[in-house]
């Protein structure tokens, strides 16, 4: 998908169907029905990672990954509902969401890719296949690069531009942080909004003013000269 896009987001999910079956013609056809209409949805190209997994239920599960433009998409919230209601219309089963279960992949950039590659590995893990008999323990869209790639070039990985401009941008960012922390210091306001050398007036001061013209009412009230 990073041959296609320069942001790809990435969301993960389970799948739990409501009865065994021996082959994974279904969770082909659910998968490849939910691809094209979120193409239409998105209106980008999109593609699908799943696997199939038995422990000690005597029916299969299904962890999957769906994989769209990350310029169309940049969090999971609508998308996984309309897999949770399509999957339940499908087969009457529940989608499980699980934590950190999404992120976006920028093309050229490995620290963003690191982190979801090292997520969606636990879909390899050999454990819980071992019941899957002559099912595929893994099902996946398949489409052709939209460019020839070089198996030797790993730009789609690390690209040094845009390695240059992250790092230049984080090196303004901190510059910018200590020229401003010098110019701006953070004034001590015991009194508010002044300090005490910009009141106007002590509160001694404005506490007689106050009498004084308070005595000077009552006697012009009374008829005191």
């Amino acid at each position: 998908m990073l041959d296609r896009y320069t942001k790809v987001f990435v969301v993960r999910f389970d799948l739990h169907p409501t009865e065994f079956s021996g082959s994974n013609k279904d969770i082909g056809l659910y998968l490849q029905t939910e691809k094209k209409r979120l193409q239409k949805e998105y209106k980008c190209k999109a593609a699908y990672f799943c696997t199939r997994e038995q422990a000690s239920s005597p029916i299969q599960h299904y962890h999957a990954v769906f994989m769209l433009s990350g310029q169309k998409i940049q969090h999971p919230s609508r998308l996984l509902d309309l897999l949770e209601k399509s999957w339940t219309r499908f087969c009457g089963g529940k989608l499980a969401k699980v934590p950190r279960s999404y992120g976006t992949m920028v093309k050229g950039n490995k620290a963003s890719i690191d982190p979801i590659v090292y997520r969606i590995s636990y879909l390899t893990k050999e454990d819980t296949k071992e019941l899957n008999g002559s099912a595929r323990n893994f099902i996946w869209s398949r489409q052709k690069p939209k460019v020839s790639i070089d198996k030797h070039n790993d730009l789609l990985l690390v690209d040094p531009l845009v390695t240059f401009l992250k790092n230049h941008k984080r090196h303004v960012f901190s510059k910018t942080n200590d020229v401003m922390g010098k110019i701006y210091k953070k004034p001590n306001r015991k009194h508010g909004w002044f300090s005490e050398d910009e009141l106007p007036i002590s509160i001694y001061d404005l506490i007689n003013s106050s009498i004084r013209a308070q005595t000077k009412t009552d006697k012009a009230f009374n008829g005191v000269t």
